[in-house]
């Protein structure tokens, strides 16, 4: 829990007390996973390359709600959903999807602020 805040200069010119603390990436993500991963888990698995990682739960409301996250590296993986015919989905066509960011305020991707989350469509 001691990683869910940071403060500027966190590695460097580092002062204890100093005040000027910041949320970053870790407590938004928790923050979000608390407000809205609601319903039930269903499984999932990481990459093969375990780089990706995901949580999933199926809420009363029949959407599905997928929060995905990978470590500090550029790439593409895949995400694949299975059995989306259990929430009243097709199975075959578009999937509408919402995604949202959690973008760092500054080039210190890990101990960087991080506010509420993005709308990305």
């Amino acid at each position: 829990m001691a990683s869910l805040l940071s403060k500027p200069d966190a590695t460097s010119d580092y002062s204890a007390t100093a005040a000027g603390y910041f949320t970053n990436g870790v407590y938004q993500v928790y923050k979000y996973y608390y407000q809205n991963m609601t319903g039930y888990r269903v499984g999932t698995a990481p990459s093969t390359d375990l780089k990706l990682e995901a949580y999933a739960t199926v809420g009363n409301d029949g959407y599905a709600r997928v929060l995905v996250g990978v470590r500090i590296e550029e790439g593409t993986w895949q995400l694949q959903l299975n059995d989306l015919s259990a929430l009243g989905l097709r199975t075959s066509g578009a999937l509408n999807l919402h995604t949202w960011g959690f973008p760092v305020k500054n080039a210190d991707v890990h101990y960087g602020e991080v506010d509420a989350p993005t709308d990305l469509g």
